[in-house]
């Protein structure tokens, strides 16, 4: 997803979701040769600008899901800024794993 600020400058603190315990705010490392995921404190939306959440880079992961998922179903995700402010939106579930291939 796509987090537009169209104000100073902002971070995305925590997120929520009914569906999940648990949930972490993640980045991507490359480190030794390995790309490595990596948990952060926040995550910086600079002023003016948008910041792209997507598998690879910076996103949230669910840990402790409270139920199956289904693909194309609709979770309600809670955003919480240091600002105060808090969004909600809808995420589509999505195969993050479909057509990758692991070799040993």
């Amino acid at each position: 997803f796509d987090i537009v600020n169209n104000g100073g400058a902002n971070e995305l603190v925590s997120a929520s979701t009914p569906v999940s315990k648990r949930v972490e705010l993640h980045t991507h490392l490359h480190e030794d040769g390995m790309m490595k995921m990596r948990e952060v404190e926040s995550i910086t939306i600079a002023k003016n600008s948008d910041t792209i959440l997507k598998p690879g880079g910076l996103h949230i992961m669910l840990f402790e899901l409270t139920g199956p998922l289904k693909e194309e179903e609709f979770i309600d995700v809670n955003l919480n800024f240091a600002n105060g402010d808090k969004e909600v939106f809808k995420a589509p579930v999505k195969k993050v794993m479909a057509g990758m291939k692991h070799k040993m």
